[in-house]
């Protein structure tokens, strides 16, 4: 067998460890973590080029490869062991990825049982927070690939409480588990609530480690058993119920439980939220479908003006592709859309889409008249207004210069109130104007 023929599990090991320790990470971090994965990439180039490995069809002269009984058990592998093996993977050197490899081969050989109850013993081992996390995070990956209930159990059982470098790990793996029975993981699930796990610590008010447990029970409740979602929403504090939804993987696809999660929103979320949370769903639905579909769903849950128009908005940036330059061609269509869906908010909506794409600074200095051309007859103002309110932040000086071009006194003193407010100035004040900011006519 050729190294290479290992490489995919090889990688998903190696790569889970400096991920696993939190789910949102700092701009050092990420560039750290970006750094670790064009090292392993280098790993995986410089693998390619070894000599395959000895395989059972050569004969070794080593008793232990002759005969298997005399191999080492993988249950002798101990906790310590295993975090020195993944330490030591992160300088990525060819040693070290040998190493690894030989490791991954142990532990793929280890049970159900063995996994279990290496993972029972990180609880209390002297590693570290992280380290323990990503030993933590390598063992139940495997464990959960043979049972994610076994899984759940070995991390969090026993009155065992979850660190918060392991909650990323434990939610995935409890949806798993929640996946295959529901019944059984909700019912684990309030034991552990009313035994004290999930007390509310928090000075904000949302008990984080309750609600990502809660979107992930609700994102597969609401498929199949939407009183048992409701049921659960219910049971949470006002904040919490928004951030459960909101954090939901996966929202319904079918017209039952697409309008079961609109009456949801509509009797437990406060009317002023209701657009936001719903939009949700308009983005989802844009993306795995189309925009028809977002219109039936409009239509279906008998949408407010106000959850229409934030829909629309949420549809429309959910199917620009990121990085992609809008122009008067390839915007066409959900142009069209968003005035026949939307015909009084369009202006805004058309504004604030424009202003979600990846902009050069050549294209900000074209954008006047590209936003003439995309605007309905007479709303060339309240486009531009709403490019500048939700660009604002990247456009800088060039905002100030845009709002300078509306023509309607009230939209242009108000953006410029706005953009004084946030420290914009004209760039051109200090200086003498070598040129004149492009104004289409109105």
């Amino acid at each position: 067998m050729k190294l290479i023929h290992l490489l995919p599990p090889a990688v998903a090991l190696l790569a889970f460890y400096p991920f696993s320790s939190q789910d949102k990470t700092s701009a050092e971090e990420t560039a750290q973590l970006q750094e670790e994965v064009r090292t392993l990439k280098l790993v995986l180039d410089q693998a390619k080029q070894l000599p395959p490995p000895e395989t059972d069809s050569i004969p070794s002269k080593d008793p232990a490869k002759a005969n298997p009984e005399n191999q080492e058990p993988a249950a002798t592998l101990t906790i310590d062991e295993l975090a020195k093996l993944i330490k030591s993977s992160q300088s990525g050197g060819m040693g070290d990825f040998r190493s690894m490899m030989k490791l991954q081969t142990r532990l793929m050989k280890l049970t159900q049982e063995e996994l279990t109850e290496l993972v029972k013993q990180t609880h209390a081992s002297t590693l570290t927070e992280t380290e323990k996390s990503g030993v933590q995070g390598m063992l139940v990956q495997l464990l959960s690939q043979k049972d994610p209930k076994a899984a759940v159990l070995a991390l969090a059982g026993d009155g065992q409480k979850i660190a918060t470098e392991s909650m990323w790990q434990f939610n995935h793996t409890y949806q798993q588990w929640a996946t295959k029975d529901p019944a059984a993981a909700a019912a684990w699930y309030d034991a552990r609530i009313a035994a004290g796990y999930f007390e509310n610590t928090a000075l904000s008010g949302v008990n984080e480690s309750r609600v990502q447990m809660e979107s992930s029970l609700f994102t597969i409740l609401l498929k199949d058993h939407p009183t048992a979602a409701r049921t659960r929403l219910e049971a949470l504090d006002p904040e919490e119920r928004k951030a459960a939804i909101m954090r939901s993987h996966t929202l319904p696809g079918t017209p039952a439980a697409q309008e079961a999660f609109a009456g949801m929103v509509y009797d437990l979320i406060p009317e002023k939220e209701q657009p936001d949370v719903l939009s949700r769903l308009g983005a989802s639905l844009a993306r795995e479908s189309d925009l028809k579909a977002v219109t039936s769903y409009l239509d279906r849950i008998q949408a407010s003006p106000e959850t229409r128009a934030a829909t629309t908005l949420s549809a429309v940036q959910a199917r620009i592709p990121y990085g992609e330059t809008i122009t008067l061609e390839n915007s066409a269509a959900w142009r069209q859309w968003v005035q026949e869906t939307a015909p009084d908010d369009a202006p805004g909506i058309l504004g604030k889409a424009m202003a979600s794409q990846k902009l050069t600074s050549d294209q900000i200095k074209d954008m006047p008249a590209l936003l003439t051309q995309v605007s309905p007859p007479g709303k060339t103002d309240e486009v531009v207004a709403a490019f500048i309110d939700s660009g604002r932040h990247r456009l800088q000086g060039e905002a100030y210069l845009m709002a300078e071009s509306i023509q309607n006194p009230e939209i242009k003193a108000t953006t410029l109130d706005r953009l004084k407010s946030m420290g914009i100035k004209n760039p051109t004040a200090s200086q003498p104007a070598s040129t004149t900011h492009p104004t289409a006519p109105r």
